[in-house]
């Protein structure tokens, strides 16, 4: 599988990416998809990312991430509502979860890295999460989602290159 993600970063940063190849690796106890190195899968995502948090000094960069098709875990798809249910349920047997769901998205990402799926190691997890607060109680929930990617290790990054003023539309 061949895809591609944007990384919202300062412009030292990227510049630093950029010379070494290499993406340093996300590691607190918060991160939404455990340790990884992250990317958003639209431009306009990292673009404000980068903007909110660096302001004039933001950068982002565009990569290709190659993996095989079952090194790929996207836990909004349905199919792995089993899996997901599995590896849940080991963790609070366990008593790994607690009352912050930032750690406990972290918690059951990290689990995930770490235990095979039917026998194939994970290497790129998806997900999606709500761009805006909800603002009103409903039934349903018609909030926009942004799309993450967290890949394992940089060996699954093939290409990189800065996305410069002008190149993308915001």
């Amino acid at each position: 599988m061949v895809t591609t993600g944007y990384h919202g970063t300062s412009a030292a940063e990227a510049d630093a990416i950029l010379s070494t190849r290499v993406f340093k690796k996300s590691a607190s106890s918060k991160e939404w998809l455990g340790e990884g190195i992250y990317f958003y899968d639209e431009y306009i995502d990292a673009y404000k990312w980068a903007k909110d948090r660096y302001g004039a000094n933001g950068a982002v960069l565009h990569v290709i991430i190659e993996v095989d098709d079952d090194e790929y875990l996207d836990l909004l798809d349905k199919r792995t509502a089993v899996y997901l249910a599995e590896a849940i349920d080991v963790l609070e047997e366990a008593g790994q979860f607690t009352n912050d769901p930032e750690k406990n998205i972290c918690t059951l990402a990290n689990f995930l890295w770490q235990v095979p799926l039917e026998s194939k190691e994970v290497k790129l997890l998806l997900c999606g999460f709500y761009k805006e607060k909800k603002k009103v109680p409903l039934l349903i929930d018609v909030r926009d989602l942004r799309h993450e990617m967290c890949v394992r290790d940089n060996e699954y990054i093939k290409s990189i290159q800065k996305v410069e003023a002008g190149d993308q539309s915001v």
